[in-house]
């Protein structure tokens, strides 16, 4: 072969060689990644009714990490009662572990029944074999329990708080650990809000700690692997010295806030509302591990959300969206 032949084989051969090289490198870095942000820090709460296919994109242009769903047991005795909503929401868990977001699932209590460490058992052995379950990284074991609406031994006049509190943790939150843990999922206490029962077999609430360390004392700490916060209150000041109060409480273990907001109707338009969420969620940040905003979308147009249903999808409203999106992440 003349030696300027056997030259253009060579060059043609490199320049094939550098095409596929290329070709390879422009594949590998076009390939669609998982919309999920990679800061751990920033979640949203999102509703069962929500199109999780639509909102995703949403979510990933704000740079949600954690998104927390939530499944209402409405019969404790017959897991398989449950099973139209809970497969439901475990289907919106599956596609959001796809796209690498971290789930957190709160198992609510329809009517704030606590149920028996047997009877918790019983369902959370059953969520574990349902389909979509493996999506679930953490669970949320009911809450607030200051709340009587989601825990009905809260600001009980015939339960002190220390039965309160033994009713929980050796029911529902030892059987979640005892179960789940073991399951491989992570437990989310349920979380305290600021206005706690002032005493024993009053139902007057009051700025107070008090139901928090009944809870600690029944031994909360020793079956969870995160404690939870809903530290709903009017200003990032005050919001930011209540969470470091709490936090102070919990020794060495982490803190989460799965529904987090502020006092809606202390701010005047949402613009307000969105500058005050940013001086909280900065001073938070030492003191959490996650903030899931509430919500995703709201049912009351008035209420918190990032978010509302359209024709083609979820309209972003703002400036909330913005403001999120804009929020430094990692």
């Amino acid at each position: 072969m003349p030696t300027w032949l056997a030259g253009t084989a060579k060059m043609s051969r490199n320049v094939a060689f550098a095409a596929l090289a290329a070709a390879l490198v422009s594949s590998w870095l076009l390939q669609p990644g998982k919309a999920a942000g990679r800061d751990e820090y920033y979640g949203v709460v999102v509703d069962p009714d929500v199109d999780i296919s639509q909102a995703i994109p949403r979510l990933s242009q704000l740079g949600v990490h954690t998104v927390r769903l939530r499944v209402d047991v409405k019969d404790w005795s017959r897991p398989e009662a449950n099973s139209a909503e809970t497969d439901r929401v475990l289907g919106q868990a599956t596609a959001l572990d796809e796209q690498g977001f971290r789930v957190v699932l709160l198992v609510s209590s329809v009517g704030g029944a606590v149920p028996s460490y047997a009877r918790a058992s019983a369902l959370f052995g059953w969520l574990l074999g349902r389909p979509g379950a493996r999506a679930v990284k953490v669970v949320e074991v009911l809450g607030p329990v200051t709340d009587h609406a989601s825990n009905a031994d809260a600001l009980s006049t015939t339960l002190p708080m220390s039965l309160q509190a033994s009713h929980y943790v050796n029911g529902p939150l030892k059987a979640a650990w005892d179960v789940l843990h073991d399951g491989g999922k992570r437990v989310l206490g349920a979380a305290f809000t600021l206005w706690q029962q002032a005493r024993d077999f009053s139902s007057a609430r009051a700025y107070t700690f008090a139901v928090t360390k009944a809870y600690l004392r029944a031994g909360y700490l020793d079956y969870v692997d995160y404690a939870g916060l809903q530290p709903y209150v009017g200003s990032p000041a005050s919001q930011v010295a209540w969470v470091r109060q709490a936090k102070a409480l919990f020794s060495s273990t982490p803190v989460w806030i799965s529904e987090w907001g502020l006092n809606r109707d202390d701010y005047p338009t949402v613009d307000a509302y969105s500058k005050a969420m940013t001086q909280a969620v900065t001073g938070l940040h030492p003191l959490v591990g996650v903030v899931c905003y509430a919500k995703f979308t709201a049912s009351d147009p008035d209420e918190p959300q990032l978010a509302e249903p359209g024709l083609s999808g979820y309209r972003r409203v703002q400036p909330a969206y913005d403001t999120y999106r804009g929020w430094p992440k990692q």
